[in-house]
C-alpha cells in the first residue's frame, strides 16, 4: 500500500469533500451532501464531538477516508478514490474505525 494512514483532524475536512464526490460506491455531490445536512462545518463540528476517522494520503493527496460515530456505534462514511480501490486501503481504514468504536464501548457496529 502506497502512502500513509493517519487520523483525520479538523483541518482535513475540506479535502474530504473533494474525495467524497469522486467515489464509485454511493457517490454524492457536495450539493447532495448539503441537502442531507453534511457540510464542511457540520463535519468539522462532528470531529470535535463524537466522530473520529482516518484518511489515506499518497504524496500529500487524500485518497480515501473512513469515519465513525461513537454515539450511534456506526461507521458513517467510507470513501476511496477509484484509482486506489483494490489496494487494501478501504479495509485498513475500516479496521481502524471499527477498532476505535469497540474501544469506545460499542458492542455492535
Amino acid at each position: 500500500m502506497l502512502g500513509l494512514i493517519r487520523e483525520i483532524d479538523e483541518a482535513d475536512t475540506p479535502e474530504l469533500f473533494v474525495v467524497r464526490p469522486q467515489t464509485r460506491e454511493n457517490a454524492m455531490t457536495v450539493d447532495e451532501l448539503e441537502e442531507i445536512g453534511i457540510t464542511i462545518d457540520s463535519m468539522s463540528a462532528a470531529v470535535k464531538r463524537s466522530h473520529r476517522g482516518w484518511l489515506h494520503e499518497d504524496s500529500g493527496r487524500v485518497c480515501g477516508f473512513a469515519m465513525g460515530d461513537s454515539e450511534n456505534a456506526e461507521v458513517t462514511v467510507m470513501a476511496v478514490l477509484p484509482e486506489y480501490e483494490g489496494k487494501g486501503i478501504g479495509g485498513e481504514l475500516l479496521t481502524r474505525v471499527e477498532s476505535w468504536l469497540h474501544a469506545e464501548g460499542c458492542q455492535r457496529i
